[in-house]
């Protein structure tokens, strides 16, 4: 199930496959969506979660997320790293059946272990809670309809070349966010 939404980022366009937040600002209310970055309380963010984007929407633009159901083309991130100049980590295979939630600093969905969310207390335990809120979606498959979506990686020095400070794939998945 889609539902219409406006952009109501004050210059950024939000690109396809990417997690929106309801901001509340008493103009578009019910329609206007941000970024979770932008967003900034992660109480907000955990409540008010808007869908995965369907197209990339311009700045003061209309478009449409995905709240509930299939979505073909999610943005997953696979890796990150504290800069460009740090060496990236080894990064184990993603596969179907894993739990997603929105990494809100990075604005885009990202995986963790089942066992998150599960005690009450693991959130703010675990070292990732200011960053992680509980599973909105499940990675379905790869971008080709593969059961393993995302190989392994071999953990790598750093490249001057390379200046990325997240690696994202495009997944198929299913999505529960209202």
């Amino acid at each position: 199930m889609a539902v219409v939404v406006h952009n109501a980022e004050v210059s950024a366009a939000i690109g396809a496959g990417i997690p929106v937040v309801l901001n509340g600002n008493g103009t578009k209310d019910g329609l206007d969506v941000v970024l979770p970055a932008t967003s900034g309380v992660l109480g907000n963010i955990i409540g008010l979660l808007f869908g995965v984007t369907t197209n990339k929407i311009a700045n003061g633009d209309y478009g449409e997320a995905v709240v509930y159901g299939f979505h073909p083309t999610v943005t997953l991130e696979i890796n990150s790293r504290s800069a460009s100049t740090a060496s990236w980590a080894t990064q184990a295979a993603i596969s179907g059946g894993q739990f997603m939630s929105v990494d809100t600093v990075a604005n885009m969905l990202v995986t963790f272990p089942s066992t998150i969310g599960v005690n009450t207390n693991s959130l703010t335990n675990n070292a990732l809670a200011t960053n992680y809120v509980m599973p909105v979606a499940v990675v379905l498959g790869g971008s080709a309809g593969t059961a393993s979506c995302v190989a392994s990686q071999a953990g790598s020095a750093s490249s001057t070349a390379d200046t990325r400070v997240y690696i994202t794939a495009s997944v198929h998945a299913f999505i529960r966010m209202m």
